[in-house]
């Protein structure tokens, strides 16, 4: 009994990943014009890494088009992982 709630235990500690993780991310300008961007994370990543990388891709992209002289009217970030708690 003792050596399954070990191995359960372990278990719940070990980061899960998936195969071949990505990211997509969907802008629509003031303009109304869009742009949409995805991407590769990895052959073995987390839901963690590609939220972030969804983040900083997001981020990249709108500084860019800024510079552009696109406006922005706001921006809302949808992402399923724990990574949203850190950026409120």
């Amino acid at each position: 009994m003792r050596r399954r709630k070990k191995e359960k235990k372990r278990q719940t500690h070990r980061k899960r990943y998936m195969a071949n993780g990505g990211y997509g991310i969907y802008f629509l300008w003031a303009d109304g014009s869009t742009t949409r961007i995805c991407g590769p994370v990895g052959e073995r990543t987390s839901s963690y890494d590609s939220g972030l990388r969804a983040v900083t891709e997001c981020l990249r992209v709108m500084i860019e088009k800024q510079l552009e002289g696109a406006e922005l009217l706001g921006v809302v970030i949808f992402t399923d992982c724990r990574l949203a708690d850190y950026l409120q």
